[in-house]
């Protein structure tokens, strides 16, 4: 299931692809992608030279979310941490931060 889009409709047709990292503090980062342009991040796997949905999903995203598996959100907070991609202004994934529970220290 897709997520209503949380990135506002002039930023989604800013592009062709964009991938939305949002923070738990309400902060969101961006990347944005052109269908024929490769920038010096571009993993090899995109080979030929052109970027398609599918090489977002299937090279870019588990990148992204490796480097920012860091990222949880608390039970009870708002669910606002999370990943989203946008192709030609639509929203074609997204995926909450995975959540995790605070655990007391335990007193000696």
């Amino acid at each position: 299931m897709i997520n209503p889009p949380k990135l506002p409709e002039q930023l989604r047709n800013q592009a062709p692809g964009i991938i939305v990292v949002h923070y738990k503090d309400g902060d969101m980062r961006q990347r944005v992608f052109d269908h024929a342009l490769i920038d010096q991040s571009m993993p090899e796997e995109v080979e030929d030279g052109i970027v398609t949905k599918e090489d977002v999903l299937r090279v870019i995203v588990p990148s992204i979310k490796k480097s920012t598996e860091a990222m949880r959100w608390e039970a009870g907070e708002p669910e606002h941490a999370g990943y989203e991609l946008y192709w030609n202004g639509v929203i074609v994934w997204s995926e909450p931060a995975p959540q995790y529970f605070v655990v007391p220290l335990e007193e000696d």
